[in-house]
């Protein structure tokens, strides 16, 4: 059994044993940040997020397209687990850029007087 396989094994037994829900018949979609480049957002990446999306050039909705594709993602998961370890006491360059890729305005935040606020509703689970 390859290690990924294991995983998804033992992952699926947590789940099953925390009370939280079974994954046996739900697809888990794995990205292996360390595997996939995932770049960082730059001056065109902002000008095309805060771009109104009906007002976007194709040019906007190419420099999004993946981040677009990885809010998908998120947005479709019903469980996200993140396994990451701890470089020089913050997280990896390729975890940040993911984060920085679904942090999008009106997708999967809003900013209001309080301050920034999520748009999807999740409960936290932390290993003991």
């Amino acid at each position: 059994m390859h290690a990924k396989d294991r995983f998804r094994a033992s992952l699926q037994i947590r789940l099953s044993l925390n009370g939280r829900t079974s994954v046996r018949n739900g697809e888990i979609v794995s990205r292996d940040l360390s595997a996939s480049v995932i770049p960082a957002i730059g001056d065109e990446w902002v000008t095309a997020a805060k771009t109104d999306p009906g007002q976007r050039t194709p040019s906007d909705r190419q420099v999004l397209a993946l981040s677009g594709g990885l809010v998908d993602e998120l947005e479709a998961a019903k469980i996200i687990l993140i396994g990451a370890p701890m470089h020089n006491l913050t997280i990896s360059a390729q975890l940040k850029a993911w984060i920085d890729q679904v942090v999008r305005r009106g997708r999967t935040v809003a900013f209001g007087p309080e301050g920034a606020k999520g748009l999807r509703e999740c409960e936290a689970i932390r290993q003991k």
